[in-house]
């Protein structure tokens, strides 16, 4: 989602707009892009209006030392007794 006022809105990307290439590479689905803590990529966007927009996005450091992703934990569950 693309909401006024954040990094994507910023550089130009709007809802509606399709990704076509990451870096040079054509981007199909289903396969995910990824992207590494402040790294930077250059994006190809077919806006939804017509015409393509190339887009150099930065991937912001995290203001934490602490590691952004959590480790899952154990789920577990009990059935109930009548």
């Amino acid at each position: 989602m693309c909401i006024k006022g954040d990094r994507r809105f910023a550089a130009g990307i709007r809802p509606g707009d399709l990704l076509l290439e990451c870096g040079g590479r054509e981007v199909r689905p289903p396969n995910d892009l990824t992207f590494s803590v402040g790294e930077s990529a250059s994006l190809l966007i077919e806006k939804l209006h017509g015409g393509v927009q190339k887009v150099n996005v930065q991937l912001p450091m995290p203001k934490s030392q602490k590691h952004p992703v959590t480790a899952p934990q154990a789920v577990t569950t009990e059935k109930a007794q009548r």
